[in-house]
């Protein structure tokens, strides 16, 4: 009775703001629900195969050429060689470093419709983890909140074209990625995306495991190597001998359980490109694949490269140095990714699953609203972050590069039009380079709204 007395009582003012705000959360909530379930349906087709059109579960040829080449290793076998047969039938080479065929015998444990299965499961958890790590970094939020934000951005991003692929293909793109944010910004949890700063907005300084994480992942795939340019950046040299340390000692591990393997990738499989495909390919996304089909396959092309590629790393370790010295360390090692994409001899448009933390970064300029800062950002840097944000979408969403002529070195005959479609990975990739640049000579708001501190981190 007296609860209905208080509510009889209340003013019209007031039960119209308590409508609104229950209105907003039970509007939040719902939404949440809806993207809830987007996820779990896009995840499902992802992992059991699209109804009526993949087998159950789909079969993942990279995920089996790994598989395959771990049971070569347990068998004895050379592993450079042409594999045996995969499970339909195909014969590809093995492509990776020693110390990766030693961690691919653990496929060989179960089933192959089972390892790939749970390769597309930690897959996609993996990419949840990298976009709430920086998330909470780029936003200065709460784990629960970054969750909640990012929960849209994780059900579209299982559709975007270099997510799409790699899940299709059975890549470990993303689970490299993973290993990459982890040792470079979660602190002392690599499990937890904690978010944690030293005060200044950098990752709190911690063990050493994250760089030696880092090491290691660089030692499956060595591109992650341009990762070092972070700690230099930060003048964490501390960072950068634990990384080139656990480097070392992955590989050297490799060295001693396959040392013949070791010693034919180290001098010939790694200098042997075709082993992976023709540079030209339009799907090779970076700076090489490129100038190949722009220039023509051959030395001048490369020389170009070679000079491009030494200019982005000058470019982009400044541009890390400057975003770590504005306090914002997801931005700068995002900013390194670029390297990565852009200086690899080959950079497959799977390969571009950074995209979707990218987008983290972008959507945090384009959408200021969200993060409430004290002072607002230029007009100019918003609308330009969402243009970036339009164009992203519908870019890695279409992979342009299968419009065009892709077949048959079809890719030396492209028109003007066919370059700039064809290249638009590289293109976009270039005007989020500026975006970052524009953005890190906007000085960080004193105090964003949810800010997190080590204690609640």
């Amino acid at each position: 009775m007296g609860l209905a007395r208080g509510w009889h009582v209340t003013s019209p003012a007031r039960r119209a703001q308590l409508s609104g705000a229950v209105a907003a959360l039970v509007s939040r909530r719902s939404w949440g629900i809806v993207w809830l379930i987007a996820l779990a349906v896009s995840a499902a087709i992802h992992v059991l195969g699209f109804p009526g059109l993949q087998d159950h579960p789909p079969y993942r040829i990279d995920f089996d050429v790994y598989r395959t080449g771990g049971q070569v290793v347990l068998d004895g076998g050379d592993i450079f060689a042409i594999l045996p047969a995969l499970a339909q039938g195909d014969h590809l080479p093995f492509t990776y470093p020693p110390i990766a065929a030693l961690i691919f015998t653990l496929f060989t444990f179960v089933p192959l419709g089972v390892g790939s299965t749970l390769m597309t499961l930690a897959s996609i958890a993996g990419l949840g983890y990298c976009l709430v790590l920086v998330a909470r970094f780029t936003w200065n939020i709460s784990a629960r909140t970054a969750i909640g934000l990012t929960l849209p951005l994780l059900a579209l991003g299982l559709w975007i074209g270099p997510v799409r692929e790699t899940l299709l293909f059975g890549q470990i793109n993303i689970l490299l990625m993973v290993g990459i944010l982890a040792g470079l910004l979660a602190g002392t949890a690599p499990w937890r995306p904690s978010g944690r700063t030293d005060g200044g907005g950098n990752p709190a300084r911690a063990s050493l495991w994250g760089p030696l994480l880092v090491g290691l992942v660089s030692a499956v795939k060595l591109t992650p190597l341009v990762f070092g340019l972070y700690y230099l950046a930060r003048r964490d040299f501390r960072g950068a001998a634990a990384m080139t340390a656990g480097f070392a000692a992955s590989t050297g591990i490799g060295f001693a359980v396959l040392p013949g393997a070791s010693v034919e990738y180290w001098t010939t499989t790694l200098l042997s490109s075709e082993r992976i495909g023709a540079p030209s390919f339009a799907t090779n996304q970076g700076f090489n694949g490129l100038l190949q089909r722009l220039v023509g396959e051959g030395t001048t092309a490369s020389a170009i490269w070679v000079a491009l590629s030494i200019a982005s790393i000058a470019v982009i370790g400044i541009l890390a140095w400057a975003l770590s010295r504005a306090g914002r360390p997801a931005d700068a090692a995002l900013a390194v990714a670029l390297v990565s994409l852009f200086a690899s001899p080959v950079t497959w448009g799977h390969h571009w699953v950074w995209i979707v933390p990218f987008a983290i970064v972008v959507l945090r300029i384009a959408l200021p609203r969200l993060t409430s800062d004290a002072a607002p950002l230029p007009a100019p840097l918003v609308r330009y972050a969402r243009i970036l944000a339009v164009a992203g979408a519908l870019i890695f969403y279409a992979t342009p590069y299968w419009l065009v002529p892709h077949n048959d070195g079809a890719e030396q005959n492209w028109s003007v039009l066919d370059h700039i479609v064809g290249n638009a990975f590289v293109l976009w990739a270039l005007a989020y380079l500026v975006l970052l640049a524009w953005w890190a000579r906007v000085p960080q708001s004193a105090e964003p709204a949810g800010k997190v501190s080590p204690a609640n981190g």
